[in-house]
């Protein structure tokens, strides 16, 4: 037929996108149960407003009943590792501020999804407090990852799970 458009299917990107689904549609209920939420706003990043929200770290906007709103910055990893990996530089060649020392973010947690299911929901300021305080150390001990993008590669720390809880634990506790 004159015009007609043969559509590809890749096989792995619809696995792809039918996991990403699955994952969005029990973090909803995640936060459903979590936060009390009535609302949960997915941002796209389509158009100006939307693409602002999510370079300042917010991919969910949950609503509760009490009319709380909580800004969340999702992080989902695909392969499982024994750390979560906290951005240092979203540009390293540039020096561009990542995700944890931009002073633009408006996130209010940061939730963090590993393969195995296990999802931790981290306050955003309590973790950028303790990466900002152990950032140097954890250079030392963990060493940076690089991850290329078209463009440009990010660099990650990768911290243990219980260093980080460690450095969480201090950070809730202060002394007047």
């Amino acid at each position: 037929m004159l015009g007609e458009m043969k559509l590809v299917h890749d096989f792995s990107h619809s696995l792809e996108l039918a996991s990403r689904e699955q994952i969005t549609a029990k973090l909803d209920d995640l936060y459903r149960k979590v936060f009390s939420a009535v609302t949960i706003q997915r941002i796209t990043g389509r158009g100006p407003l939307e693409g602002e929200l999510q370079r300042k770290g917010i991919d969910v906007v949950v609503t509760t009943q009490a009319g709380q709103r909580y800004h969340l910055d999702e992080k989902i990893r695909d392969t499982e590792y024994d750390d979560l990996l906290l951005e240092e530089y979203s540009d390293y060649e540039l020096a561009k501020p990542g995700w944890l020392e931009a002073e633009t973010e408006l996130t209010d947690f940061v939730v963090y999804v590993k393969p195995s299911g296990v999802v931790y929901i981290l306050p955003y300021i309590l973790l950028r407090n303790a990466y900002l305080r152990y950032k140097e150390e954890w250079l030392r001990k963990f060493g940076r990852r690089f991850a290329p993008n078209i463009g440009y590669r990010t660099s990650n720390i990768p911290v243990p799970w219980e260093e980080l809880k460690r450095a969480l634990c201090e950070e809730m506790t202060k002394h007047l």
